[in-house]
């Protein structure tokens, strides 16, 4: 099995099990997964999603280099690290390939190791952030329209705007910017050339999402989990290995676009 299977099975699994990947606070959260050995957040939308809790994280060659062990019946937990270089064919010519590794690492609690940055990965989330500026700004860039009220919200590619259900008709704050920033994800596309099948779109524009409501401190909420699931159950069998992974990377630049990150 490729390791772009094993990604996609291990987050179909975790849906079957009634948990939603993209709603765990670290997935919007960097700073909250560590790596105990370099002491730097882990990279890459999949990996904060694969990963079961908050802390530190090490593979068994850095656990034994500081001279600790992982306790007994403890489990490991696979991260996935991808690279892009250039390999000259038989007729000079350069061809872009792309590798995808796996690791095991193992969380810092399930070790006889300390924690060493608890000060970061537990740190409360930031301040609740003003998100009308971020999406004035954006929609001023994109120059795309934001209308309000009616009772559905969508994106409309031939007239450039959002419609997106006034906040009073919301249970929360946080459900009424996940909405928008939703459908901020999907108007994203006019600064790329790409198209997508619908369930990935979606998918898309949900990661987005969560990413865009972590930066801002807030938390993703559903309203109707069990419907929730079910349809992203439904949906995620629409969506093949590969172009799961594509989601993801396409969910993490969308959120850079909108909050003009330029990284």
């Amino acid at each position: 099995m490729s390791a772009t299977d094993e990604i996609f099975n291990a987050i179909t699994k975790q849906l079957e099990e009634g948990v939603v990947p993209w709603h765990k606070p670290w997935v919007a959260r960097p700073s909250m997964i560590i790596n105990h050995y370099k002491g730097t957040p882990y990279t890459g939308l999949r990996n904060r999603m694969l990963l079961g809790c908050a802390g530190e994280y090490a593979t068994m060659h850095q656990i034994n280099a500081e001279g600790g062990r992982v306790k007994k019946g403890s489990k490991g937990h696979r991260v996935y690290f991808s690279k892009t270089y250039l390999k000259e064919q038989d007729d000079g010519e350069e061809e872009s390939v792309y590798v995808l590794r796996a690791f095991t690492v193992f969380h810092i609690s399930d070790t006889t190791l300390e924690p060493k940055y608890a000060h970061i990965w537990s740190a409360p989330p930031p301040a609740d952030c003003n998100a009308k500026p971020v999406l004035e700004e954006y929609a001023a860039r994109a120059n795309l329209g934001v209308r309000w009220g009616g009772d559905s919200a969508h994106y409309s590619p031939s007239h450039r705007y959002i419609v997106v259900p006034s906040e009073n008709d919301f249970e929360s704050r946080e459900e009424f910017w996940g909405v928008v920033f939703h459908e901020l994800g999907h108007s994203t596309k006019i600064f790329c050339d790409r198209t997508y099948e619908y369930a990935k779109e979606e998918l898309v524009a949900e990661l987005c999402a969560c990413l865009c409501l972590g930066h801002l401190g807030m938390t993703p909420t559903v309203k109707n989990s069990a419907a929730y699931i079910a349809s992203w159950k439904s949906r995620i069998h629409d969506i093949k290995s590969s172009d799961f992974a594509d989601a993801c990377r396409s969910a993490e630049w969308a959120y850079r676009t909108i909050f003009n990150i330029n990284k």
